[in-house]
């Protein structure tokens, strides 16, 4: 009997986790795909090349979206349960409490390594693949989307207007404004220009001929202006997505080796390095989080007396809505330095231990309070 109950509520929970981590995980992408679709277009990637970052992209949306499928899910199951006596009917049979939490204990378990597998592996691993694919498509078609004799900013920062095109002899009557630089601003008007080095792993240069290039200086009241007969920009290849010309990994394309090994430098800025000990932290911490959401889920209407369905899942979200907002305003905290990026990583485990002592006998009476305050908004 015991073997046919937790063979029983653990396919159950599976179930709804798996169809829970779907449609967050689709959620996610519908609300993060739109940018990237525009560039990739912009650059006309191609539907294999599309196809591709998409699917990159989704071990970093699931990673997101773990501890709310984990939590949601395991409501969902249980209240059902409750609410068509399940519950009731094995404790009179005689199961003991602690026998209906098998189930949970090790679907938590499961949620534990499942999403420190995706955290330490696979999410960074494809974050930095779908990141180089995103720059290689990007270098690579940059020169495609200008036309002529309308303002374009193919390369940020860098806005082109051209006359001409021709495919023997290049850009004809070429204005670029460089704004790439802070205190600098390079205005370059030329007879002709001509793209070199499109399929260079560094990036591409852009070569004027015959022109004048008009330098504008911040504390300088006149401009400079220089004649020249041949004039190179240079556009490093993270540029081309808006990045900085030092841009390193970010951490979440680090795998926990890396973030280690960069770490041990002497040059990193303590900006950076408190970034990436948060980062290297929240990889073993969130986990945790998405453990004890499994938990959460068991005892929320055990302990709650939910009326209706709807209710209980918006409770669902408002522990998982605290969780993010934990968890995001706790990072800023540790890249800031004001309080010990380990701490701060701790922070959402503690913010889901306290909800789960309110959720004990002694303080359930918060959540009934609250539930019922809800209901009777949503009936008035």
């Amino acid at each position: 009997m015991t073997r046919i109950y937790f063979d029983y509520f653990l396919k159950r929970e599976f179930i709804y986790f798996l169809v829970s981590t779907w449609l967050f995980t689709f959620l996610m992408l519908s609300i993060n795909i739109i940018p990237i679709m525009e560039l990739l277009l912009l650059h006309k990637a191609g539907f294999i090349n599309i196809l591709k970052v998409i699917l990159l992209l989704i071990p970093d949306s699931i990673n997101f979206v773990f501890p709310a499928a984990a939590l949601i899910s395991t409501l969902i199951v249980y209240y059902n349960s409750l609410e068509s006596n399940e519950i009731i009917a094995l404790l009179s049979s005689g199961f003991e409490t602690k026998t209906l939490s098998y189930p949970v204990i090790s679907f938590a378990f499961i949620v534990l390594f499942a999403h420190f597998s995706l955290t330490t592996i696979l999410s960074p691993i494809s974050n930095y693949i779908a990141t180089n694919t995103m720059l290689r498509i990007a270098k690579s078609h940059t020169t495609s989307v200008i036309k002529p004799q309308i303002f374009i900013e193919p390369i940020p920062n860098l806005i082109f207007y051209i006359s001409e095109i021709s495919p023997e002899t290049g850009m004809k009557d070429v204005l670029v404004m460089d704004k790439r630089a802070q205190d600098l601003t390079l205005i370059v008007v030329a007879k002709g220009a001509v793209f070199l080095g499109e399929g260079n792993q560094h990036g591409l240069a852009i070569r004027f001929l015959d022109g004048e290039v008009t330098v504008l200086e911040k504390g300088h009241k006149a401009p400079r202006n220089l004649q020249f007969e041949e004039y190179i920009i240079s556009v490093e290849r993270t540029e081309l997505l808006g990045q900085s010309r030092t841009r390193g990994k970010k951490p979440k394309e680090m795998t926990v080796f890396e973030v280690l090994q960069e770490l041990k430098s002497q040059d990193l800025t303590p900006h950076r390095a408190n970034d990436l000990k948060f980062s290297l932290y929240a990889r073993f911490f969130v986990p945790i989080c998405s453990c004890l959401m499994v938990i959460i889920g068991f005892f929320l209407p055990i302990r709650v007396n939910f009326h209706k369905r709807h209710i209980a899942i918006s409770a669902g979200v408002g522990i998982f809505t605290l969780y993010y907002l934990t968890y995001t305003g706790f990072k800023a905290i540790a890249e800031s330095g004001i309080i010990n990026p380990f701490l701060c990583a701790f922070m959402p485990v503690l913010a889901l231990i306290i909800i789960l002592m309110v959720l004990s006998t002694k303080f359930r009476f918060i959540f009934q309070i609250v539930s019922r305050r809800i209901e009777k908004g949503q009936v008035t």
